[in-house]
């Protein structure tokens, strides 16, 4: 399984134009995505494809099967994926029963009103264009993101980290690129992140990268700190923005760094 089933989003809608226009959205804010068009081919799709969360449409069309029936399924597997139920017409008794089924970790969003009406008069893509812009779908990646798992963290759509293996993940034209981080780099990006967009000094980052060495307090072990700062720093760009095209790790000249990146959303 490749790397990317970590951010793996599981999309259950009856609705192909539903789907036509919530997959690219999610692989935009860089998840990847499994579609399911009925309850079988979901509960099929979480034993292949082990989805972080299920994006999970109550109303499936199915009278046999409508989502909380999936949910049930996938409970009685014994899998505790968080389910994000999609909804139009739910009333509050069935949300209520849907949270008590899919457990904790679980939320649910309301489809809008340009949603309800492709569904009933079946209209076309020009509509959908109108659907991108509505905020529930803002919404629905705030949410997704609030429950996945926190050991993997996203800068934006081009760029995210894995903490737990100090890997930097690049997507190109080809995918998730994996680039691993050495300690030092991994620490110095860290800071810089950590900041939340403001300047970290040099000799801030030389007091923590260096913290726990032997006090060298002579010009040339200082010297050669600050190098190995700068060289990391180098070696940082190289690997998070290897085209130069974000300038993420900016230098502001006579103080230190900061990262910047566009926040997904």
């Amino acid at each position: 399984m490749s790397r990317d089933s970590h951010l793996t989003i599981l999309l259950v809608d009856d609705n192909p134009q539903i789907r036509s226009f919530l997959r690219p959205a999610l692989e935009d804010s860089g998840f990847r995505c499994v579609e399911a068009a009925d309850g079988d081919e979901a509960v099929y799709l979480v034993e292949e494809s082990n989805p972080d969360l299920i994006v999970l449409d109550i109303e499936l069309g199915d009278p046999d099967m409508d989502g909380l029936d999936v949910c049930k399924r996938i409970r009685n597997l014994g899998h505790t994926i968080p389910v994000i139920f999609l909804t139009v017409r739910a009333t509050v008794e069935d949300l209520e029963h849907g949270l008590q089924v899919a457990g904790p970790g679980s939320d649910y969003v309301r489809k809008m009103e340009e949603l309800r009406r492709m569904q009933v008069e079946g209209k076309g893509m020009g509509d959908v264009q109108v659907a991108i812009k509505a905020p529930d779908t803002h919404e629905l990646i705030a949410r997704i993101r609030a429950r996945l798992p926190n050991d993997v963290q996203q800068f934006d759509a081009d760029l995210r980290i894995d903490r737990c293996r100090m890997i930097v993940e690049k997507r190109n034209s080809e995918g998730w690129l994996e680039t691993p981080l050495q300690q030092m780099e991994y620490e110095v990006f860290t800071m810089l992140v950590a900041a939340n967009g403001r300047v970290v000094g040099t000799w801030d980052l030389f007091d923590q990268i260096f913290h726990s060495e032997d006090d060298e307090t002579d010009d040339i072990a200082i010297d050669n700190y600050k190098n190995r700062i700068w060289v990391c720093i180098s070696n940082l760009r190289k690997k998070i923005d290897p085209d130069g095209t974000h300038n993420y790790i900016q230098t502001v000249h006579g103080i230190g760094y900061r990262f910047r990146a566009v926040n997904p959303s």
